[in-house]
């Protein structure tokens, strides 16, 4: 069955590391609610659960270069567009360079 659920994440410009999301799930937004920042997918409730990485960084933030793809999701505003954030999906390895 699909249906939507919300992951909560923690504070902007850290790796976030959600569990129990379906396979395959389908990222619809990220922004905050209340005080919270928050993850919301289109899931299939009958599907094996996996991990899935996040990160929030602030607009002027620097994004390290540590081989990781990351994959755009969403612009968000807080404090009423005061703050500016950017969500991404990060994929689950850093690759190091071999010397």
């Amino acid at each position: 069955m699909q249906t939507i659920y919300k992951y909560q994440l923690e504070k902007p410009g850290t790796d976030y590391e959600v569990s129990g999301i379906p396979s395959g799930a389908k990222i619809l937004r990220v922004d905050r609610q209340a005080h919270s920042i928050f993850l919301w997918a289109l899931v299939d409730t009958k599907e094996f659960k996996e991990t899935r990485f996040f990160e929030v960084r602030a607009t002027g933030e620097e994004i390290p270069q540590d081989g990781r793809t990351r994959t755009f999701l969403n612009t968000f505003l807080i404090n009423n567009g005061e703050y500016v954030f950017h969500a991404f999906e990060v994929s689950q390895y850093i690759q190091k360079a071999i010397k």
